[in-house]
């Protein structure tokens, strides 16, 4: 469940729901802090390789949060990612760079917070899953669930695959666990899928999908 609210800073489908466009008329940026909730039901890894417009590994080039206006006026801040991107498993073949829009961010002592909404960082490398609409609230399948984030082991130097959560992903079985699950203490970055193994399970999910189509 993602919680949603807007505060001033210091004084304190599976796809995000409609419900979240309707509450936007509660996200002034000067209103009282107030939370809504909407519900993500998380995808299976087949049904994100599946329902994902384009599958993507990039590395985040540039982070640039803005104001906007929702649609019935209301004044937003949202935040504009590019991603260099470094190979395209699904779509975007002849991309270089990917730029998404998500709602929140941070501009000045202005802030809209959107709870489990993934938030990206210069430099980080990440595997995305994104909508096949990506002028959505957030471009992501079942947002964090469609964010992997590239880390790297710092007792091998090796990298592994993460969730948005930072937990080790072991298998793909684990897409569609809660993000909020705390790790257990034998899941260790040595046992997150490599890079890739990760690539290989999603050109072979891809590839079973396709022959699937067509044998219909």
């Amino acid at each position: 469940m993602l919680q949603l609210f807007s505060a001033r800073r210091p004084a304190s489908s599976r796809r995000v729901s409609g419900i979240l466009l309707i509450g936007l008329t509660l996200l002034a940026l000067l209103a009282v802090p107030r939370a809504r909730a909407i519900t993500v039901r998380p995808p299976t890894f087949d049904e994100l390789v599946a329902e994902a417009g384009a599958i993507v590994r990039g590395r985040v080039i540039a982070v640039e949060p803005f104001r906007t206006l929702s649609a019935d006026g209301t004044p937003i801040i949202k935040t504009r990612v590019t991603w260099q991107v470094e190979r395209a498993l699904k779509g975007a073949e002849d991309r270089q760079t990917l730029t998404l829009e998500f709602l929140g961010g941070t501009i000045g002592e202005d802030s809209l917070h959107v709870g489990g909404m993934p938030v990206f960082r210069p430099g980080e490398t990440d595997y995305l899953f994104t909508e096949p609409n990506t002028r959505v609230i957030c471009p992501l399948i079942a947002a964090g669930h469609g964010r992997y984030r590239v880390l790297t082991d710092p007792a091998t130097g090796s990298e592994f695959i993460a969730r948005d959560n930072r937990l080790p992903l072991t298998a793909v079985t684990e897409v569609n666990a809660p993000l909020h699950a705390t790790a257990s203490a034998s899941k260790t970055a040595a046992r997150g899928l490599s890079p890739e193994t990760f690539e290989s399970l999603i050109r072979q999910t891809l590839a079973r999908i396709t022959a699937s189509r067509h044998a219909r």
